[in-house]
């Protein structure tokens, strides 16, 4: 039986995608054991791209890789509880952009500041050499992941 070898940049990705759905994991526990109105992890999503800037309703969908329809409902709910609402662009009449509200900012502040809390004490176990390492190679992931196309 032959043995696979997986390249170093094979091993990382690998790594990479099995943390995914532990952080989604440790994220959403966290979010349904909150006693302040709930944030369902989609709402924190859409309100991380609205973060940022407005954009209209086809390019969170495209961003989110979900349908048009599917974007649209996430973003019904988050109108509703006032955290964003719709502008007519002023370049095009016709085309709408989705901007956080101040109410939809801080929800999203408050709630990340407490997903940070909660993540404090376990990583307060990582050595001060370990904690540097990780600091360093976030870093370092972050920019390169930025290249990434994803449009």
């Amino acid at each position: 039986m032959d043995k696979i070898v997986v390249s170093e940049t094979e091993q990382i990705a690998m790594e990479l995608l099995s943390l995914t759905p532990l952080l989604n994991r440790i994220i959403a526990y966290e979010l349904n054991k909150s006693e302040q109105d709930e944030t369902t992890i989609v709402q924190l999503r859409v309100l991380s791209h609205l973060v940022e800037e407005p954009i209209t309703m086809s390019d969170l969908a495209k961003r989110r890789r979900v349908s048009l329809q599917a974007s649209s409902e996430h973003v019904q709910g988050l109108v509703e509880r006032g955290w964003v609402e719709r502008v007519a662009d002023k370049h095009d009449r016709r085309r709408f952009l989705l901007h956080i509200t101040e109410a939809g900012r801080l929800q999203f502040e408050d709630v990340r500041h407490q997903l940070i809390m909660s993540l404090v004490p376990t990583l307060e176990n990582l050595t001060e050499d370990d904690s540097m390492q990780i600091r360093q190679s976030i870093a370092s992931l972050r920019q390169v992941l930025l290249q990434h196309p994803i449009d």
